[in-house]
């Protein structure tokens, strides 16, 4: 009788303590929840109320929330991620346990957004993605919050992977969704991507329109404004209105205080030092360099060499040769450190890319062999067959042709040849030089691409390197460009001999590019302006020539280029 009570009294507390455990965490579900709703208002607020909570004495189904609430509101709050485990874990609980559930779609959504902020933009963010949207295109109650997510990373990762068409497809269907939640930040971060995007392909005039949308949005708040800046300089820069550029810049500066994300300020500080110097207004350049220099902030940035330099060079052309030089030692040593750096980190990327691919490249160049074998046999067969039967004609017109044909026809083969090597070497010539202005040209469009997608994603660090690499490429082609394009190539390719010193070296440039057929694209990229600019060019260089008809000894040679 008594173990019955016994055994009746220990069912009894283990079934109170199952039930107070069920709600504690039904208790804990709710808490959780509404932070859920309060994650867009204040993110910095819920990371510190789940930093009170311990998530191994949670149940897997609230700790896999907790895991996924902190992820969103670190992202929200610009955390930097380290790692993307916790949003992993999370993503694996709702694979088994609540699939296709909204918090299923948000977690694979941000398993890819982390990834994105870890630098990755290959299968490993694509994959979660498109997973998300198969799952979120079959919901019924489809939360355009996740929407707006869901699609803007996706247009995002087809944008930094060149994907330009993919990318505006996906940035209209989040514009669409931010617009159904009513999102006025949302609206505009869609609209800044489509600004871009465009941007990007050289599409001035639809960036334009987009420009002109999102100037909608000035005045409201600093970080907005401070966007918009950005683009308005970009913008003018490409559109030759540099004063307009350097307007923007500066009114960058003042709002530098009230940014929510890390901005370093020295890169706005040194882009005004450029401007400044490239118009030879060195005194304000001067004092933007140094303020440039005071704001560096992690003294083992890997360039930092490029801003001594800039005051260095500002001090030499202000004759202040003392600073120029304790400048330039401080160069020196920022750049040792970079190089350094650089190396250690390049080293290690290439054994850990080539390593993997060194087999296949074996095997490659042995097939490459193989076949090259094979061509040089057929070709020097063909040739012996040709010789024998050139040989066998010649002997067979030596005994029907008397010494005066004989003599009349080797000349007429000499005359002939000469006239084919010369027409060889020329066409050579245009080949070559083709090939090096179209290689030039697309690695220049390259990089500027490069430098306004990054700029596009705010990474501007890395675009101030792309830009200066630009600038250094330029003075390298234009110095590049007088030397192979001499007066003496000028007049073998155009067979103009007289009038020349009426041509500029941009001049010849131009008519060389025409004369090899370059793309319009291509030549104002390699003459460093835009396509309406190189139309103006054209039409001043050919009034040019028309005007002076009579100074040039093939004058319809250089006209007929303009056809």
């Amino acid at each position: 009788m008594r173990q019955g009570i016994l055994y009746i009294f220990v069912l009894g507390i283990a079934f109170l303590l199952v039930a107070c455990h069920k709600q504690g965490n039904d208790r804990m579900h709710a808490r959780l929840t509404r932070w859920n709703v309060l994650l867009d208002e204040c993110p910095e607020t819920i990371i510190d109320s789940l930093e009170l909570i311990n998530p191994k004495v949670l149940d897997a189904r609230n700790r896999t929330y907790y895991g996924l609430l902190k992820t969103i509101a670190e992202d929200k709050s610009f955390a930097d991620f380290t790692s993307d485990s916790l949003i992993a874990t999370t993503v694996r609980y709702y694979d088994h346990h609540e699939s296709g559930s909204e918090n299923h779609i948000r977690s694979l959504v941000y398993r890819g957004i982390v990834c994105m902020r870890l630098g990755v933009t290959d299968s490993t963010v694509y994959v979660p993605l498109i997973h998300a949207k198969e799952l979120f295109d079959k919901s019924k109650d489809q939360n355009p919050s996740i929407g707006y997510l869901l699609y803007y990373y996706l247009g995002s990762l087809h944008y930094q992977n060149g994907n330009h068409e993919l990318a505006r497809k996906y940035y209209y269907r989040a514009l669409d969704y931010a617009k159904k939640e009513n999102s006025q930040r949302h609206i505009f971060d869609a609209y800044s991507e489509l600004f871009w995007n465009e941007m990007t392909q050289d599409r001035y005039e639809t960036g334009e329109l987009y420009l002109d949308t999102l100037l909608h949005f000035k005045n409201r708040v600093p970080d907005i404004d401070f966007t918009i800046l950005n683009m308005q300089s970009v913008y003018y820069d490409t559109q030759g209105e540099h004063e307009k550029s350097l307007q923007c810049e500066k009114d960058m500066i003042d709002l530098l205080p009230l940014q929510k994300g890390k901005v370093d300020n020295f890169r706005t500080y040194y882009s005004l030092s450029d401007r400044y110097k490239s118009g030879n207004k060195l005194d304000s350049a001067m004092y933007y360099g140094l303020q440039a220099i005071a704001s560096i902030s992690d003294s083992g940035y890997r360039l930092n060499y490029l801003l001594y330099k800039n005051v260095a060079d500002i001090a030499a052309a202000q004759e202040n040769y003392r600073s120029a030089d304790s400048l330039r030692q401080k160069m020196f040593e920022a750049y040792e450190h970079s190089v350094d750096e650089q190396t250690n980190t390049k080293i290690l990327e290439l054994e850990k890319r080539y390593d993997l691919a060194k087999v296949e490249t074996k095997a490659l160049k042995a097939q490459n062999n193989v076949t090259l074998l094979s061509a040089l046999l057929f070709v020097l067969v063909l040739f012996i067959t040709g010789l024998i039967l050139f040989f066998r004609k010649r002997q067979t017109m030596a005994v029907l042709r008397n010494a005066k044909l004989q003599i009349e026809t080797k000349m007429a083969e000499t005359e002939a040849l000469l006239l084919r090597k010369q027409t060889d070497q020329q066409k050579n010539v245009l080949d070559i030089y083709g090939a090096f202005l179209k290689q030039y040209a697309d690695q220049q469009y390259q990089l500027k691409t490069f430098e306004m997608k990054i700029r596009g994603d705010r990474n501007l660090k890395l675009a101030d390197e792309y830009h200066e690499i630009l600038k250094q490429g330029q003075e390298q082609f234009n110095t590049l460009s007088n030397e192979l394009f001499s007066s003496q190539i000028f007049e073998d390719i155009l067979d103009v001999h007289q009038g020349l010193e009426l041509l500029s070296e941009t001049d010849r440039l131009l008519l060389i590019m025409l004369a090899m057929k370059t793309d319009t694209v291509q030549i104002a990229s390699l003459l460093h302006t835009t396509p309406a600019n190189l139309k103006s060019k054209k039409s001043y260089l050919k009034k040019k020539i028309m005007e002076n008809k009579s100074s040039f000894d093939h004058f319809d040679n250089l006209i007929s280029l303009f056809k």
